[in-house]
């Protein structure tokens, strides 16, 4: 036969070397964006079969959490395991959140530092505790009562059952009028001061409270006007008392109950129940 291609005068060789290229081209583009495709169709499969993993786990009662295990023994009501196990308890491993924990115990006037870890069929809480030089009970003027912890020279408002648990050791001032939160707290604060042996000026008078001091095992009431200055002098005795008697206020299985006036300090009869009404 006659090459009539090569007759015209056309270059058989190259016009064949051109449209093999084309037909690669167009194959190499189009197998590009089939794997593309591909790609991102085995990714979608993935996230989704990752979350509907985790969806189901949640939902499975053997991954929840049974327990809260605390790294302390001696703990306020309020921070208590019980109390922390009905937040958590029967959340899934899964969906609980660590630092929402944290951050929640972190809130708490009580808690200088929180640590939360998960383990195996619960979660372990390390708590690190502010402890209180003063305590003060208060009444609003609404007559609600306030409960306040004096904690690195601020108070704070805490929570009743907090303020019976620290006032076994704690320094607490029992007022029994109504007052503003603020004047609460300032009362508190000189208070505080004088139960630190400094020398309190101020103008401001006690009446209508109770001081208990259980290092000493002693409860003042002060029921009639007196001064800072006069709690202070009482204060002063009754410490001075304590460190030259044989029956030492540390040891006595008694509790001391004196009231105090401006004019006189009279110790009463003592009692076994802690000096409290």
């Amino acid at each position: 036969m006659i090459d009539y291609t090569f007759t015209a005068g056309y270059d058989y060789d190259s016009l064949r070397t051109y449209r093999e290229e084309a037909v690669i081209t167009r194959v190499c583009h189009e197998t590009g964006v089939s794997t593309v495709h591909k790609v991102f169709i085995a990714i979608t499969v993935f996230f989704l079969t990752f979350f509907l993993l985790i969806l189901m786990l949640q939902n499975i009662p053997a991954f929840d959490i049974r327990h809260v295990e605390l790294l302390e023994d001696d703990i306020p009501p309020t921070l208590s395991a019980a109390v922390l196990e009905r937040d958590v308890c029967n959340t899934s491993l899964f969906s609980f959140s660590v630092e929402h924990l944290e951050h929640s115990l972190n809130s708490h006037p009580l808690v200088q530092f929180a640590q939360v870890d998960r383990t195996a069929t619960g979660v372990r809480v390390n708590l690190s505790l502010f402890t209180p030089s003063l305590l003060v009970q208060g009444m609003s003027s609404e007559g609600s009562l306030l409960f306040l912890a004096r904690i690195d020279g601020v108070f704070r408002m805490i929570q009743e059952e907090d303020y019976r648990f620290f006032s076994r050791t704690v320094p607490s001032l029992v007022l029994h009028h109504e007052l503003t939160p603020a004047e609460v707290k300032d009362l508190g604060e000189q208070v505080a001061q004088t139960l630190l042996y400094a020398e309190v000026v101020s103008d401001s008078l006690l009446t209508n409270m109770d001081l208990h001091i259980p290092r000493l095992r002693v409860t003042i009431d002060v029921r009639e006007e007196t001064s800072i200055d006069r709690l202070h002098t009482a204060l002063q005795l009754i410490r001075l008392g304590s460190a030259h008697t044989d029956e030492s206020a540390y040891s006595i299985p008694s509790h001391q109950r004196y009231e105090l006036s401006q004019q006189s300090l009279v110790q009463k009869q003592r009692t076994q129940d802690g000096g409290r009404n």
